[in-house]
């Protein structure tokens, strides 16, 4: 309320208005002035108006005084000078420039310019209207005062509440922001723990989307770090340039997105259910180690500033309690998990000191149970420490699938877990700006292949058979889903075809009650003839349709579940032996009947054509309700929605049959099959046949081997 009443004393207190001409703008158009607004000020708007009535007056007159003096002023008309006389106005008074010869015969001197040749005089005659202009003018400084001074305390009061308003805002303000983020990014709300854990799938680095290369072109990696229970450090390895440290920071940019509220951003061709178990739990810190602090002034070497750097977050983690938590304002109790980003671990020094410090001071953060840690390393030792130690995983980026006029791959950008991969630093070379000499990277492969002693070879091996299979399960992941796609589509046309037939099937049915009601109503001959007459083709296309029937009886029919749970009106099959066995009914609900009972009424037979032409239906009236075991209906078995990805369906219109049919033709015609090549392989013992060109040959042919055949059967008889 105090707000309400502050906004309605300041508003519209202030003005924009034309700020009139200047050296800087001649024609008056750019220029703008802030002042009190006339409307929102009785007082003022009066003062404001004599002002303006008193200008008009005194530029009215202005010109008849110049005229007048220029007359009797020495010949200055004569002169021919008339056009150096200039209007303006100083300190508020409208003055002219003329020379100082005659300035005291016009009016009052009120100044002089520098080189004293040029006075400026306001007229005689103008000297009382300058006055009273000057005495408007003070009155609405002085009341412009005031009014002022009544609003700076109306905002002084007011100012706790306007800082509490600002406060809100500013967090309105950062929700939109972040939503607005989220909607242009892709962005996912993620399901926040108290475990330590991280499980996002497809994630896209934000600074890489927002570049120009747009986050379709940004290859999405998934980031997982166990929690209290799996391994609790993950080690990156992989070629130089390959998106390692991306993929470290990664890590750490989510945990924080997702502490502050901020949406996180996922690949736009990730399908939502793929995310829906996106999970980033609480840090209450994120310690990072990246890059190259080396101090000249303070004396520390790039070993020294990462050793420093690790200690001060062994430091850290340690101060804090593994019982310690955070208490929310919601009753909610956090652990303190600390997310330790360490990048290049063991490099700086001789490789194998290098490992050995790596692998010790890993070791020690993770004698800490809040402690998660990512790391980057070339290091071979640091490499296979998953192989070794439960505590932790491995994870490699990728190169391309090279093509045989490529001397080197490139990145692919992709992060593998399981797997350890080779820094291939001569690829990283290749690729310098501006480009290293050919022979200095054939000397470094030489030197390189000459000086191991093929464990590095072997690694190498290893990688690349890992990223071959790795390949081939992406190819057949591919054409796995392009199978289900098609599948969901051709499933989805024959549900809308099914629908389209429930609909005419029961238009049908209306039709015929209306036409047995005529029946029943008319006495005339000639109607029954006409009825009889469609009766009897319904009843041969019911007989025709009957052995169908019996068909999706035994494939698309099931028993009724104990849990299932009937609804008014919902057809079902009867399957009890008798006249009735094979028909469709109505279940009515009865709440007098028993648990194991249903109370169902026959209903219509009916049937159609494969071709899809219509068919009457055969109207068996009459029949009343019967009560039957549960077991003895059955209820079609429709694959259940659930059964199948409800991201992928198709919302087909249903409108009818024919167009429902054609959907199903469009989509079979659209499917892409490939048949295996058959190896043709004939009978080691059967002659192959002969060819013909033309049906006289074939004929001729045929004739011949008659001839054969007689003749071979007379020579027999003879014998």
């Amino acid at each position: 309320d105090i707000l309400k009443t502050l906004h309605g004393d300041i508003s519209d207190t202030i003005e924009i208005v034309r700020g009139g001409r200047s050296l800087i703008d001649p024609l008056g158009n750019k220029s703008y002035l802030f002042r009190l607004n006339s409307s929102k000020f009785p007082q003022l708007r009066l003062l404001r108006e004599k002002e303006s009535e008193m200008l008009k007056d005194i530029s009215n007159s202005f010109q008849k005084v110049l005229q007048k003096k220029s007359i009797t002023s020495n010949g200055l008309k004569k002169s021919g000078r008339m056009e150096d006389i200039e209007k303006s106005q100083l300190d508020g008074r409208f003055v002219v420039s003329i020379p100082r010869n005659i300035a005291s015969d016009v009016g009052v001197i009120r100044g002089v310019s520098e080189r004293g040749d040029t006075c400026y005089v306001e007229p005689s005659e103008l000297i009382e209207r300058g006055n009273a202009l000057s005495e408007i003018r003070e009155e609405m400084k002085s009341l412009e005062n005031e009014i002022t001074q009544n609003l700076i305390r109306l905002i002084i009061r007011g100012a706790p509440f306007i800082q509490s308003g600002m406060d809100a805002l500013a967090r309105v303000d950062t929700i939109f922001a972040k939503a607005a983020f989220g909607c242009t990014m892709n962005g996912i709300i993620p399901h926040v723990g108290n475990d330590g854990k991280i499980e996002v799938n497809d994630f896209i680095h934000p600074v890489l989307a927002g570049r120009s290369i747009g986050i379709h072109n940004v290859v999405p990696i998934d980031i997982v770090i166990s929690g209290n229970t799996g391994s609790r450090s993950l080690i990156i390895s992989g070629p130089n340039g390959g998106g390692k440290t991306v993929a470290l920071k990664s890590f750490g940019l989510s945990a924080i997105m997702s502490k502050i509220g901020i949406p996180i951003p996922v690949a736009k061709t990730s399908s939502v259910s793929y995310n829906t178990e996106a999970r980033i739990d609480f840090f209450a810190d994120v310690l990072v180690e990246v890059g190259d602090g080396q101090n000249v002034d303070g004396g520390e070497s790039t070993l020294m500033a990462r050793l420093n750097a690790c200690s001060d977050v062994i430091q850290k983690i340690s101060e804090t309690r593994p019982d310690e938590c955070l208490q929310t304002s919601k009753d909610i109790v956090l652990k303190q998990h600390s997310l330790i980003l360490l990048d290049e671990l063991g490099s700086g020094t001789d490789p194998t000191a290098g490992a050995a410090l790596g692998r010790s001071i890993l070791e020690k953060m993770l004698k800490f149970e809040t402690s998660r840690i990512i790391a980057t390393t070339h290091s071979p030792q640091l490499k296979t420490l998953s192989f070794d130690d439960d505590r932790f995983n491995c994870a490699s980026v990728l190169l391309e699938a090279g093509t045989d006029s490529q001397k080197f791959k490139l990145p692919a950008f992709k992060l593998v877990y399981g797997s350890i991969g080779d820094s291939y630093a001569l690829g990283a070379a290749s690729r310098c700006e501006p480009p290293l000499p050919d022979d200095v990277i054939t000397r470094a492969g030489d030197l390189l292949s000459g000086g191991e002693d093929g464990d590095g070879d072997y690694l190498r091996a290893i990688s690349a058979s890992l990223e071959r299979e790795k390949q081939a399960a992406e190819v057949a992941t591919k054409a796995a889903e392009a199978y289900r796609d098609d599948s969901l589509r051709c499933r989805n046309a024959m549900v809308s075809l099914a629908k389209a037939y429930e609909q005419h099937f029961s238009r049908l049915e209306r039709r015929l009650e209306v036409l047995y009601d005529e029946l029943q109503n008319d006495e005339s001959s000639d109607a029954f003839e006409v009825v009889g007459e469609s009766l009897k083709e319904i009843r041969l296309v019911k007989k025709k349709v009957k052995s169908q029937e019996e068909l999706l009886s035994e494939r698309g029919l099931k028993r009724v579940p104990e849990s299932y749970e009937f609804t008014d009106g919902e057809t079902v099959i009867i399957i009890a032996e008798g006249e009735w066995e094979g028909e469709s009914a109505t279940v009515s609900l009865d709440s007098l009947i028993a648990k194991d009972e249903v109370s169902v009424t026959p209903s219509f037979g009916w049937g159609v054509s494969m071709a899809g032409e219509q068919s009457d239906v055969l109207n068996q009236s009459g029949a009343n309700a019967m009560i039957l075991k549960r077991r003895e209906v059955a209820i079609w078995d429709y694959p259940s929605d659930t059964s199948w990805d409800s991201n992928y369906e198709e919302k087909i219109p249903v409108r009818s049959v024919p167009d429902s049919r054609q959907k199903l033709y469009d989509v079979f015609s659209s499917l892409k099959t490939s048949e295996p090549k058959k190896l043709q392989v004939s009978p080691p013992n059967k002659p192959e046949r002969d060819t013909f060109t033309s049906a006289r040959q074939r004929k001729a042919a045929s004739a011949a081997s008659k001839r054969d055949k007689k003749k071979t059967s007379k020579k027999r008889n003879k014998r």
